[in-house]
């Protein structure tokens, strides 16, 4: 299966000045979140980066642990990614939804950074840079 060009990876926008500097890592089991021991899916996440193929999807996972912080979505370029490493499932059996990567995500496969905050009601994004976060 092809990945497509760009997945996308939710996560709170205060983690960005380290995931700018050693990449997207692999969780554990202490990094799974509130909302991930909840499901009972921690057994499911932990040695993988956890990645979307729609934006709206990895923006639903950020804000699911932001309890009022800011969010952050990191768009990935597949093409700077080893294929072996990344694996596709599909949720409700109708399209692929979700990847599995089996290792650290680079920042040079970064393609764009967005934080977005709530202000008075409305959704506020900006893009970043890792360089001005690092």
């Amino acid at each position: 299966m092809k990945a497509p060009p760009t997945l996308y990876h939710g996560t709170l926008a205060k983690n960005l000045p380290t995931i700018c500097k050693h990449g997207i890592v692999p969780s554990s089991p202490s990094m799974a979140t509130t909302m991930t021991k909840e499901t009972g899916h921690v057994s499911d996440t932990t040695g993988v980066v956890s990645l979307a193929t729609k934006e709206g999807d990895a923006r639903m996972f950020a804000w699911g642990s932001a309890r009022g912080e800011q969010v952050a979505l990191i768009e990935v370029d597949t093409s700077k990614l080893t294929d072996y490493k990344l694996f596709f499932s599909k949720m409700f059996e109708k399209e692929l939804s979700e990847a599995s990567y089996f290792g650290t995500v680079p920042p040079s496969a970064f393609k764009r950074v967005t934080i977005t905050e709530l202000k008075d009601g409305k959704l506020v994004k900006k893009d970043v840079t890792c360089e001005v976060l690092g």
